[in-house]
């Protein structure tokens, strides 16, 4: 296999010192035989698609985004400093429903997941969205 050139973000991700990679040499250690072992593939595949999601030439359509299926609504809303009522007015929330979540009788839904994922983690831009509109 030809060696691949990496940007200088993946570089920084990956810490490799060097400015191009041959597969070849690079994964001897993980090399059984003539033929790459499982690991060396799957390194191999990442790699490949960290440097296609790089140069922006990633098919988006081949990634699933994974929201986990239990989110904490109070460690987020704790993280904000926010009261409850603080929280679900600023996110649009039914303060019933907020109290719900926290008290484990009830989980969110899917797409409420992810939007509290947005809402931890940028939690400005979600707010300035929100007043936008």
């Amino acid at each position: 296999m030809a060696p691949v050139r990496l940007s200088g973000a993946v570089y920084q991700l990956l810490a490799v010192p060097c400015t191009r990679f041959d597969w070849s040499s690079g994964l001897h250690s993980l090399m059984s035989g003539s033929a790459p072992s499982k690991v060396a593939d799957s390194i191999r595949r990442g790699l490949e698609e960290a440097v296609f999601y790089a140069r922006g030439t990633a098919k988006l359509s081949a990634y699933r985004v994974h929201v986990p299926a239990l989110i904490d609504v109070r460690a987020i809303r704790m993280k904000l400093g926010m009261t409850q009522k603080e929280f679900a007015g600023q996110f649009g929330f039914s303060i019933n429903t907020l109290r719900h979540w926290e008290q484990g009788k009830r989980q969110p839904e899917g797409p409420t997941r992810a939007y509290l994922l947005v809402i931890e983690r940028a939690p400005k831009a979600v707010q300035k969205a929100l007043h936008a509109a």
